[in-house]
C-alpha cells in the first residue's frame, strides 16, 4: 500500500549503522556509497518501517518497491498481476452505433459552435484539434477557419528548408566561428530576417549565435543609463564631493563595454570609479600592456608596467573631472612598489591627441605604428588577434575568416603613447 511521504514523520537515519541524513536525497547517497550490497528497498522499507507485501491477485509473490515521486511503499500488485480488466463502456461503441455517444457528439458541437460565434477564439483553437469534422463543426463542403492562418513567420516565406539547406552546405556544416558541428543555426547578419539574400547567411553554432547577437545589442545600446541627465543629477557639484574609489570588475566592464568607443573591456588589474551617491559617473581601468614588449621599449621588465588602458567620463560632469580621476589612482598606484611606470594611449583615428594626459603630468613617448582592426556591419570591433584565432581553429587564414563572417578590415593611424613615471 502507498503512502504519501508528507504525512510520515520520520528521522533519515540508517538503519545498518546509525548515520542521520539531513534530507532524503543525501541518505540515498549514503546507501549507495556506504551499503550497496544491500537492496535500497529493503533500507527504505526499514527507515519508513513499512513490510513486504504480497500481490493482491494470490500468486503469492512479493510485491516490489514503489518509487512514485511523492509516495512510499510497496505496491498492491505485481506488473501485470491487476484482475480489474473491465473493459470500458464504450468500447467498440461509435455515435453511428450507440445513442448515448451521437448524444454527446451533437451537444459538444453545439456549445463549441457557440462559443465560436460569441467571438471566444481562444477556446475555438484549442477545442478545433479535437473536434470531428463528422461531429457538424464544419457545414458540407466548407473549410476549417484555420487553414492558412498558422503563426505568421518573422522570416519571409523565402527562409525555407531549402535555403537552410543549402547555406548548411555552404559552410560545410561547420561554425563559422569556432568551427563546431552541432547545434547549428543560420545568422542573418544585418539581423534582418526577412533579408534571406544567401550573401546575407551564415552558419554559426548557438553559443557564437548568441555572442554575435549580445555584441549587436551593446552596440545599439550604448547609454549605460537610458534616460540619464548627467547634468541636471550633478548640477551644483564639486570635485571634492565625489570619491575615487576601486569598485568590482563587472560594474566597470558593463559600463566601458556600453560607453568607450572600442566596446570592449580587459581584464583589469585595478578598477576605479568617480563615485557619487553610490553611481559611478566616470570609469578608469589599468591592465597589463597588451603587447610583451612594451615595457622592454621603455626600459622596464615584464610586470613592471601597468596601461592605462580604457576610462570614460559621463558628459555634463564638473570640469576637470578626468584628469582628477587619474590624479587621484596615480597617487593609490604609487603605494605598490612593484610597478615603476603606467603607458597609455590616444588614438588619433578617433581625433584624440592626448590633451587629458599632458594635464595629468604624463611624458610623451613617441608614437606607436598603424595597426589595424576588423567591424562588422554594427561597428563592432574585432581585435586582429580574435580573428585570427577563430581562424586558426577553421583551419583558415585571418584574411579568410574576416571574409566567411563578412568582416571589414578597418587601418588605425598611429596612436600617441604617454608615459608616467611612478617611481624616481
Amino acid at each position: 500500500m502507498l503512502i504519501k511521504s508528507e504525512n510520515l514523520s520520520v528521522e533519515f537515519r540508517c538503519p545498518e549503522c546509525g548515520y542521520l541524513g539531513k534530507s532524503c536525497r543525501g541518505l540515498g547517497k549514503h546507501f549507495a556509497w556506504k551499503h550497496p550490497e544491500i537492496e535500497k528497498a529493503a533500507l527504505w522499507a526499514r527507515v519508513y518501517g513499512l513490510q513486504q507485501t504480497k500481490c493482491k491477485c494470490g500468486c503469492g509473490q512479493d510485491t516490489p518497491w514503489s518509487s512514485k515521486p511523492g509516495y512510499v511503499g510497496y505496491n498492491d500488485f505485481i506488473m501485470g498481476h491487476n484482475l480489474n480488466t473491465d473493459d470500458p463502456w464504450n468500447k467498440g461503441l461509435s455515435k453511428d452505433t450507440d445513442e448515448r455517444i451521437l448524444k454527446s457528439a451533437v451537444s459538444t458541437s453545439k456549445s463549441v459552435k457557440k462559443k465560436w460565434e460569441e467571438g471566444d477564439y481562444d477556446d475555438r483553437r484549442s477545442n478545433a484539434s479535437s473536434m470531428n469534422k463528422n461531429q457538424g463543426w464544419f457545414p458540407e463542403g466548407s473549410k476549417p477557419w484555420n487553414k492558412g492562418l498558422g503563426h505568421p513567420s518573422v522570416y519571409g516565406p523565402e527562409f525555407s528548408k531549402e535555403l537552410r539547406r543549402t547555406v548548411r552546405e555552404l559552410f560545410r556544416n561547420r561554425c563559422v566561428r569556432c568551427d563546431a558541428g552541432d547545434s547549428l543555426v543560420v545568422h542573418h547578419i544585418d539581423t534582418d530576417k526577412t533579408n534571406n539574400d544567401i550573401e546575407n547567411l551564415m552558419l554559426l553554432c548557438r553559443r557564437c549565435h548568441m555572442k554575435i547577437h549580445s555584441d549587436i545589442s551593446k552596440s545599439k545600446g550604448l547609454d549605460y543609463h537610458v534616460g540619464l541627465d548627467v547634468s541636471s543629477r550633478v548640477a551644483g557639484l564639486k570635485l571634492r564631493d565625489f570619491r575615487v574609489e576601486l569598485i568590482d570588475y563587472a560594474n566597470a566592464k558593463n559600463k566601458i563595454i556600453k560607453n568607450h568607443y572600442t566596446h570592449t573591456c580587459p581584464k583589469p588589474k585595478f578598477s576605479f570609479g568617480l563615485v557619487h551617491n553610490g553611481f559611478s559617473y566616470g570609469i578608469v581601468i589599468f591592465s597589463m600592456p597588451s603587447r610583451q614588449n612594451i615595457a622592454a621599449s621603455l626600459g622596464y621588465e615584464n610586470g613592471d608596467v601597468l596601461e592605462l588602458s580604457r576610462m570614460f567620463i559621463h558628459e555634463g560632469m564638473p570640469k576637470n573631472s578626468g584628469s582628477y580621476l587619474i590624479a587621484k589612482t596615480i597617487k593609490y598606484l604609487k603605494g605598490f612598489s612593484k610597478y615603476k611606470a603606467v603607458v597609455t594611449y590616444a588614438d588619433s583615428t578617433e581625433g584624440h591627441t592626448g590633451t587629458l594626459y599632458k594635464a595629468s603630468n604624463f611624458l610623451e613617448a613617441g608614437v606607436s605604428r598603424a595597426n589595424y582592426h576588423y567591424e562588422d556591419a554594427f561597428g563592432n570591433r574585432f581585435h586582429k588577434r580574435a580573428v585570427w584565432s577563430r581562424a586558426k581553429k577553421c583551419d583558415r587564414t585571418e584574411r579568410e575568416q574576416a571574409e566567411v563572417e563578412r568582416l571589414v578590415k578597418v587601418v588605425e593611424k598611429e596612436k600617441y603613447r604617454f608615459i608616467y613615471r611612478l617611481a624616481a
